[in-house]
């Protein structure tokens, strides 16, 4: 309810270009929610980078500096193939799977959309 009422503010208020550029970074992990659900084992070469980094081995059980450097080159990863993955119109996937399927069967989605539509 309360991020419904702070949306219902900004558009109210028209402030809704500011509020976007603002928030593009929270929106693009959104728009291929399930593809980066389904890429969770990003964490796990972060993790054995940042291990063999501090530790020299593999998988060591890192203290709080370790987790949050963990934490943010993951972030990072994912942020930079997002950006990447955006100039190429999110090609491959599974949302772009699912809306591709789903236009080439039913065919009122077909006649819905333009030829030039963003999917997203």
């Amino acid at each position: 309810m309360a991020s419904m009422f702070l949306f219902r503010l900004v558009e109210f208020r028209n402030k809704s270009k500011q509020f976007a550029d603002r928030t593009k970074f929270v929106r693009r992990f959104r728009i291929v929610a399930f593809t980066n659900y389904n890429n969770q084992w990003f964490f796990f070469l972060v993790f054995c980078l940042t291990s063999s980094l501090i530790y020299f081995t593999l998988y060591a059980k890192l203290y709080w500096g370790g987790v949050f450097l963990t934490v943010i080159l993951t972030y990072a990863l994912y942020h930079i193939i997002l950006i990447g993955w955006e100039k190429i119109k999110y090609t491959g996937s599974f949302e772009w799977i699912i809306r591709t399927i789903a236009n080439n069967l039913i065919p009122a989605r077909k006649d819905r959309f333009k030829e030039g539509t963003k999917w997203w």
